[in-house]
């Protein structure tokens, strides 16, 4: 299993809070960077393409843990999660960090590295922007 993680941020929000936003999948297409050139929402996830990269398909997955969001791939070639943990830091504040886990191999894992690495760097900053 490769596990990219992005920074660990601050959002003035509750954890609970933050989580019910991103519920609402149509709030993600503003955490996304302008190289998006496609965004879809459906009711358990969304669809969006950056630049002339494939499209790729987030569905909502199950989780027991009230401190995660796990959205998995839908589709597609290459299967992996995408994990928001969240932290309460205060009353109307929390710590986030986002993930993604595959398997990859050797080949892929490289491929992926670099955009994978900036998109979480890039879901961050939106996400500090809330």
């Amino acid at each position: 299993m490769t596990t990219y993680t992005g920074p660990e941020i601050s959002v003035q929000r509750s954890a609970e809070a933050l989580k019910a936003h991103l519920s609402d999948f149509a709030h993600f297409e503003a955490l996304f960077p302008d190289s998006v050139t496609y965004f879809k929402v459906y009711d358990e996830g969304f669809t969006f393409q950056l630049g002339q990269l494939p499209k790729v398909a987030l569905k909502r997955e199950a989780s027991d843990d009230p401190d995660r969001m796990i959205l998995s791939s839908a589709g597609g070639t290459v299967d992996f999660r995408l994990i928001a943990s969240f932290k309460a830091a205060q009353d109307n504040a929390c710590q986030v960090r986002l993930s993604v886990e595959g398997d990859f191999n050797p080949m892929i894992r490289m491929m992926l590295e670099k955009p994978l690495n900036q998109l979480l760097s890039d879901l961050s900053d939106g996400l500090s922007r809330l």
